[in-house]
């Protein structure tokens, strides 16, 4: 059989396309499941496969043991995440967001930049919600990598 060496920046592209498909849809997901379930089967270790797709091992453990459990239908499931479910979503989240890129002041407040602590008070006036202020800063950095990826340099 001839070997091909596509060299590493084909195969990190195809990869990365890879990893995009992986979560465009259900049945999209399901195939990717299916396809390291056969890796590991054809006698690559989890981890392996979990670092060829930038996944966990612990998730291709999952999906194993899934497998070997209930078959097809263990790994085409659809579970729900883990975890407790955000008390701010959709529009919400857009709109604090929006309150975030701005300077506090254009809310109402004197403080000159935005901290959890100074989040959770401005949801929980705004939104009525509560939330404790490390959640807040958590919050704020992603919005803020979510501001610099978006922003042209």
């Amino acid at each position: 059989m001839r070997k091909f060496h596509l060299g590493k920046e084909k195969a990190d592209s195809a990869l990365e396309l890879l990893r995009a498909l992986a979560n465009t849809s259900p049945e999209q997901r399901f195939m990717h499941r299916l396809h390291c379930v056969v890796l590991v089967a054809e006698g690559h270790g989890c981890a392996e496969v979990a670092r060829w797709f930038g996944g966990s091992r612990r998730t291709i453990e999952r999906w194993v043991h899934s497998f070997e459990k209930d078959g097809i239908e263990g790994i085409r499931a659809q579970r729900g995440g883990g975890g407790r479910p955000a008390k701010l979503t959709g529009v919400r989240l857009r709109e604090l967001a929006v309150d975030l890129g701005r300077p506090p002041v254009v809310s109402g407040y004197r403080d000159r930049k935005w901290s959890g602590r100074l989040v959770a008070v401005h949801v929980a006036r705004r939104y009525g919600v509560t939330l404790q202020p490390r959640q807040c800063q958590r919050i704020l950095r992603e919005i803020r990598a979510a501001i610099a990826t978006t922003v042209p340099a």
